[in-house]
């Protein structure tokens, strides 16, 4: 539909393959969706990542600058030390020392989010005039890409409203 200029076409396939955000199952839950449902898509997609982010890579190479390529040993790393671990840790700490897991979680979380915050923040004002470079069919094309990705989970999570949310998010 848009013209797009080559970054926001590679960008877009890139976001498209990507794996989940490691933080998202917090995020379902406070829009509620199902716990179990929202750790099960993550840790699914997560694990799938491995193989589908290298392989989609290859097909899409052609698309690509000359240079794009993927470790998938340093991908699978990057998944395992960035949201697999920490999860791991987290479910056997919350199993074996539940009063704790209890007590400290929500405040790490807390903080763990305002230190998200800002520097999601830093990094988009620092950003901007990149950002507003990019032109407005880009941006409109990033925003159309989420809400289609939206629809499609919303459409496709069956009739349980809480998996609906979950799937779309």
């Amino acid at each position: 539909v848009f013209d797009l200029p080559r970054g926001t076409k590679i960008g877009l396939l890139f976001l498209s393959i990507s794996a989940g955000a490691p933080l998202l199952p917090r995020k379902l839950i406070k829009l509620g969706g199902d716990a179990s449902f929202a750790f099960s898509i993550v840790i699914a997609t997560s694990l799938a990542a491995i193989v589908t982010v290298p392989a989609s890579l290859a097909l899409l190479q052609p698309l690509l600058p000359a240079d794009t390529e993927v470790d998938v040993m340093r991908l699978a790393t990057t998944i395992l030390k960035t949201f697999l671990l920490p999860l791991a840790a987290g479910m056997l700490f919350r199993k074996f020392s539940p009063g704790w897991a209890e007590k400290l979680g929500e405040p790490i979380m807390r903080y763990a989010g305002i230190v998200l915050l800002i520097g999601a923040a830093i990094i988009i004002v620092s950003s901007f005039g990149k950002i507003m470079e990019t032109g407005l069919p880009s941006i409109l094309a990033f925003g159309g890409l989420t809400l289609m990705a939206l629809a499609t989970g919303h459409w496709l999570g069956g009739p349980d409203e809480a998996q609906r949310t979950s799937l779309a998010v």
